[in-house]
């Protein structure tokens, strides 16, 4: 087992207390079968670099329910799914370089040091966080407070109308949403998204 697996492997347990279920260095947290909300993903990224290091980021994302269906075949979900994505800071302790975003540990120690960093950090608050995120409500929240930082990029635009229909396309009033999308009539990254929202509007209301 890589050394990365080993790491992914040894914080199991916490991700798994909070309802995360594990695939390869993914941790994902789905809704309720048939509820509207938000799953959240986590990722341990691999980063090559020095190779007497374990190298990676921890990335995490909020990933829309409707977003599960407009990537309908794809294998498993991804980080540039959701509506607000970031990295996890490492502690000082294992950041080489400027690079805070980046974990980096000596190969030759094992993952547990590594791992109860990880944990101490999920615990104190992120986890939590995460976890209100599940509701769409609570993400444009911290939206309109200006308390999100500036994450990662991802293929849903950051204007507030793009990340409420992406949230909302299936449980929102469709006079709430029809507004938002004739505002965005015509954009340039309108397309496929407003598409698809308009087409998965129109099936809700043939029931």
């Amino acid at each position: 087992m890589k050394p990365l697996d080993e790491l992914v492997k040894a914080v199991a347990a916490l991700f798994g207390a909070a309802g995360f279920a594990k695939s390869g260095r993914r941790y994902l947290l789905m809704p309720p079968a048939g509820a509207p909300g938000n799953a959240v993903l986590a990722a341990f990224a691999p980063f090559t670099g020095d190779q007497t290091k374990v190298g990676f980021h921890l990335e995490w994302a909020v990933i829309p329910s409707a977003a599960f269906a407009f990537h309908a075949g794809s294998k498993s979900p991804s980080i540039t799914w959701g509506v607000i994505a970031d990295r996890v800071p490492a502690p000082p302790a294992f950041v080489t370089g400027s690079a805070t975003e980046l974990w980096s540990y000596p190969a030759s120690e094992g993952p547990d040091r590594c791992a109860a960093a990880i944990t101490e950090v999920l615990t104190g608050g992120l986890l939590d966080r995460l976890l209100a995120f599940q509701d769409p409500d609570q993400v444009l929240q911290a939206i309109d407070e200006g308390s999100l930082g500036t994450g990662l990029p991802t293929e849903i635009p950051r204007g507030r109308p793009w990340r409420y229909l992406s949230m909302h396309i299936d449980d929102a009033d469709p006079s709430d949403l029809e507004p938002l999308l004739n505002q965005l009539q015509g954009a340039p990254m309108g397309n496929p998204f407003q598409d698809w929202w308009r087409e998965r509007l129109a099936a809700r209301s043939l029931g």
